[in-house]
């Protein structure tokens, strides 16, 4: 993800999850925003929108069920920390895997690194941190 959701991606991300937790015909989708964004193409617009930004994913081959806003922001909050940590210079290289849910960190030291794991060891990630010569 490149940029921070809008308040109208929110908006609607919040109604979905709210109204379907499971697998759901893109036809009710539809029937939900279209009132609300103001037509039929802007209502799959925006609901090609969440598939893309990962806040609804595909079940099915007319079906969407939206994710936990939970997992969403962590797959969102690690790049965007490591990049910070690269940025300020404590960290070389990383690599995040989101599939298996793995980070691994390439550092000069990993001692700054306690508060990170503490908070990828909550939300269920493994982090590795290998320490490199400088």
């Amino acid at each position: 993800m490149s940029r921070w959701l809008k308040k109208r991606e929110i908006v609607t991300y919040y109604m979905l999850a709210s109204l379907f937790e499971d697998c759901t015909n893109i036809g009710e989708l539809l029937d939900v925003l279209k009132p609300i964004m103001g037509g039929k193409r802007l209502a799959s617009s925006m609901i090609r929108r969440l598939v893309r930004m990962g806040l609804l994913e595909k079940c099915g081959p007319m079906s969407y069920r939206p994710i936990g806003i939970d997992s969403y922001l962590t797959s969102v909050t690690i790049p965007y920390v490591l990049s910070r940590l690269k940025r300020r210079g404590l960290v070389h290289d990383y690599t995040v895997d989101i599939t298996a849910r793995k980070v691994l960190v390439h550092a000069f030291s990993c001692d700054f690194m306690k508060h990170l794991r503490r908070f990828l060891v909550l939300k269920g990630w493994r982090i590795e941190c290998d320490k490199t010569e400088s």
